[in-house]
């Protein structure tokens, strides 16, 4: 991938990361927060690895935790 998709992907991982962060403070309980502060450490993991990197398997990660994001939010958002 060319630097700047890399680096572009890395960015928003990392405002992921952030968002994820402000919404530990609305979590109801602690089950949920636990799940939202995880979501944040992979999110910046996700972050390093593409602006580092950028390998097909940083790739494939951000894929399997966007579809992991996508199967959580749906059921929530119903």
């Amino acid at each position: 991938m060319p630097l700047l998709a890399r680096r572009i992907a890395a960015l928003l991982a990392a405002i992921s990361a952030a968002l994820h962060s402000v919404m530990l403070g609305h979590a109801g309980n602690v089950a949920s927060a636990v799940l939202i502060a995880g979501m944040a450490i992979v999110c910046l993991y996700c972050a390093r690895e593409l602006w580092l990197s950028g390998t097909t398997r940083a790739w494939t990660l951000v894929a399997v935790m966007n579809l992991a994001m996508v199967a959580v939010h749906l059921p929530v958002s119903g």
